[in-house]
């Protein structure tokens, strides 16, 4: 029983002494120099913006929203490939290719079905 309350009262004192990697100094001149990771995360975050595209043509319905989830005849698409040139989504036997110029190419079975926009 003393054990159980000693290990107690050790996990307790821990939980509430923060455990710093770095000296508060140090912190405080990596953000002065803006060279922290939460300045980085922001400044990507605001360049891919997805725009909302819904397309319906040779028997493929492709619709993709701002928040960048996509359908394929109504079924969940999985975002299979982002490159800087397009984003590739494919649900079942039918793959959608999103170029960034606007292009919209579609593929079902691994062959070429035809444009879509």
């Amino acid at each position: 029983m003393k054990k159980l309350l000693i290990i107690a009262v050790l996990v307790a004192a821990s939980a509430a002494v923060p455990a710093y990697a770095i000296s508060e100094a140090y912190r405080q001149q990596l953000q002065h120099e803006h060279k922290t990771m939460v300045s980085d995360a922001t400044a990507s975050a605001h360049v891919n913006k997805i725009t909302p595209v819904h397309v319906n043509k040779l028997g493929v319905d492709f619709k993709r929203g701002a928040d960048g989830i996509a359908y394929i005849n109504g079924k969940a698409a999985a975002n299979d490939e982002n490159s800087a040139e397009a984003q590739t989504y494919s649900a079942g036997l039918i793959s959608v290719i999103v170029y960034k110029n606007g292009k919209i190419n579609a593929m079902k079975e691994g062959k070429y079905l035809g444009r879509l926009k």
